[in-house]
């Protein structure tokens, strides 16, 4: 089963939110590792197939969420360029895309003209039910050195939103510029509470919702809570609550602007939660590796953690942290057609393989032979042990699974009747197997037990003897196959094994 480390916007209503009071309230008053987080960067029109051409001189501001309420994440794009006379990103474009896929193999297909009624002039998009009636609601922020923000009520439905062209209210941000607002229960009381973050001052606001989802009030805001902190000197920006590593409670991905460096570089840092899903404390801040905008998360791959759309371009979650995704097991068995050096393989390996991701399948025989196929069958030239080897890859990874098969080839095989007397056949405990010819077995040989399909169940090597006793007390009721091996000569024959009476 796989597991979300992040509630989209529609998808299985966790506790409402709300923030009507929030805005009003901040009217008054008013912080690594090598590789990265995420994989190298892919244009969207490439990985999904999207009708959405970037230029330089605009920046695209993606927002995922399940608009339609039909399970899968749909997707809102807004292009904007800096206006600096104004000090504002200008809105050029607010489209929505409808998923036309599934969850794990979205089909973004771009609709005509303003969605659901909204105005074309939406900077940043956030969606919430904020009236716990269940649909999405929409705040906005137009994304200025003096910031507004924008909330448009869904006077529609959970699966037929319907929106004003004109916001239900507004509040004016003093004292954080460019700023924005992301929601998320910190406290894990039921509500969602708010996170604001501006590039100046760089600061977390955090506003905690003390009411209810359907009535929320709110406190005022208390600057960088549970000890979350910007490293200086960079410019706190963009913020993302999400249960990073799927440990209960919720952990903030922030993106930061080098001051220093000409407003042009960002930095990703991940603040971990260490406390409690009611009790926050955050560690320091550390910078993850990636130098982007974290815009908007959602599992866009089926394999059960968070991917990122920023800008025009899709980062694959590469990290995949224990207990947010199932991993591949890799698994396999095999018949060996005796005598023959033929194997037959059987992949049993437990893989997440949606429609668009298939899963893929190495195998090293062992003898410099491979296969890409799910159940391959190969012949061995020679008798001997090969370390089989099957690499499984599906898009949460990747497993490798060895073993070594004792496999005969190319010698002859005759009845085992010809030579030996077996009994008692059937047996219960026992077989024996008494040679017809006096010296037959001076040199000693090795006897194996197959079961019917293949699969080696007991060896024995035997030194020189008059007869042999097999043991086969603990062997289920069934057909065996007995393949003894003596110098150059190979004998089968079979045998039943009953149950105790």
């Amino acid at each position: 089963m796989k597991t979300k480390s992040l509630f989209s916007p529609g998808r299985g209503k966790p506790p409402k939110v709300a923030l009507l009071c929030i805005l009003s309230i901040l009217c008054l008053s008013l912080s690594a590792q090598e590789e990265g987080f995420f994989a190298a960067p892919v244009e969207v029109a490439d990985e999904f197939g999207m009708d959405i051409t970037p230029t330089e001189a605009n920046l695209a501001f993606p927002a995922l969420a399940d608009i339609d309420g039909d399970g899968d994440l749909d997707l809102f794009y807004s292009s904007r360029e800096l206006n600096s006379a104004t000090s504002c990103w200008e809105v050029t474009a607010f489209d929505y895309y409808e998923n036309q896929g599934s969850d794990e193999c979205p089909e973004f297909v771009k609709q005509q003209g303003p969605p659901f009624g909204l105005p074309g002039d939406i900077a940043v998009a956030q969606f919430v039910d904020i009236d716990a009636d269940g649909d999405l609601d929409l705040y906005s922020s137009n994304h200025c050195y003096a910031s507004t923000i924008s909330y448009f009520e869904n006077t529609g439905s959970a699966t037929a939103p319907a929106f004003s062209n004109t916001p239900t209210l507004s509040y004016p941000i003093n004292g954080v510029l460019f700023s924005m607002i992301v929601f998320g229960d910190l406290d894990n009381d039921g509500d969602y509470d708010g996170l604001i973050n501006g590039i100046r001052p760089g600061v977390f606001l955090y506003l905690e919702n003390t009411g209810t989802p359907e009535q929320p009030q709110y406190t005022v805001p208390v600057e960088n809570p549970f000890g979350l902190e910007v490293p200086p000197p960079n410019g706190s920006e963009w913020s993302l609550l999400t249960d990073w590593d799927c440990d209960g409670d919720l952990d903030v991905l922030n993106s930061h602007l080098l001051l220093s460096t000409g407003h042009n570089d960002w930095l990703v840092y991940y603040h971990e939660n260490a406390g409690t899903p009611e009790t926050p404390g955050f560690l320091p801040p550390v910078f993850t590796g990636d130098t982007l905008v974290v815009a908007t998360l959602g599992d866009l791959d089926g394999d059960g953690d968070l991917d990122l759309l920023s800008d025009e371009y899709f980062y694959k979650n590469i990290t995949q942290p224990k207990g947010c995704v199932t991993e591949p097991i890799a698994s396999f068995s095999y018949g060996i057609v005796l005598g023959t050096g033929t194997v037959e393989f059987f992949n049993e390996s437990i893989v997440t393989a949606p429609d668009c991701r298939e899963a893929k399948w190495l195998w090293d025989f062992g003898d410099g032979a491979t296969s890409e196929e799910e159940n391959p069958q190969h012949t061995y030239s020679a008798s001997g042990n090969y370390t089989v080897r099957l690499i499984v890859e599906d898009v949460a990874g990747s497993d490798t699974i060895e073993q070594v098969l004792d496999v005969v080839a190319g010698l002859r095989s005759e009845p085992v009747q010809g030579y030996f007397i077996v009994y008692p056949n059937p047996a219960t405990d026992f077989i024996c197997l008494e040679p017809k010819t006096e010296g037959a077995l001076s040199s000693g040989g090795r006897i194996d037990v197959f079961d019917m399909l293949g699969q080696k169940v007991q060896a024995l090597d035997i030194g020189p003897a008059a007869s042999i006793r097999v043991n086969v007390k603990e062997l289920p009721a069934g057909n065996y196959l007995l393949k003894i091996r003596l110098d150059k000569l190979s004998l089968a024959g079979h045998f039943i094994k009953t149950a105790a009476p």
